[in-house]
């Protein structure tokens, strides 16, 4: 088996072993490392909601068999039930259809267009405390 010489580089590209290249990429690296933890800080958080939604739905539940839960509390607990639902079907995407991570946000983006909702209130955009509502106090 015969080796090929390497070409010569480019007289007029850096060289690989730049140190101003090297700072950028990893100064690159880092930044998609931070907005990287910043997504899952915030798919953590919206996961806990989800879960204390999930255990006053349980008690709703529990107190409507007894017959001590009210109509608004038995809505509020079929709203999460149908959240559980949502969140079940993302799994079953993300797990059946490759590349269903490039695919989940167009789908979401369409769903939304024709008023349909594919996430769970939690990563719902107006129910997100740090921003304001317009309506008063």
């Amino acid at each position: 088996m015969t080796r090929r010489k390497p070409e010569p580089m480019d007289p007029d590209e850096p060289p690989i072993n730049d140190e101003k290249a090297k700072r950028s990429f990893t100064e690159r690296l880092s930044a998609q490392r931070e907005k990287a933890r910043a997504g899952f800080e915030r798919l953590k958080e919206h996961l806990g909601q989800e879960r204390e939604e999930t255990r006053e739905m349980f008690e709703i539940y529990n107190r409507a068999m007894e017959g001590d839960a009210t109509r608004e509390e038995i809505k509020r607990a079929n709203e999460q039930f149908g959240d559980l639902l949502r969140l079940a079907g993302m799994g079953t995407f993300f797990t059946l259809i490759p590349g269903s991570t490039l695919l989940l946000p167009v789908a979401v983006a369409g769903a939304n267009k024709v008023g349909i909702r594919l996430l769970p209130s939690a990563f719902s955009e107006d129910q997100d405390p740090e921003v304001p509502t317009d309506e008063p106090s």
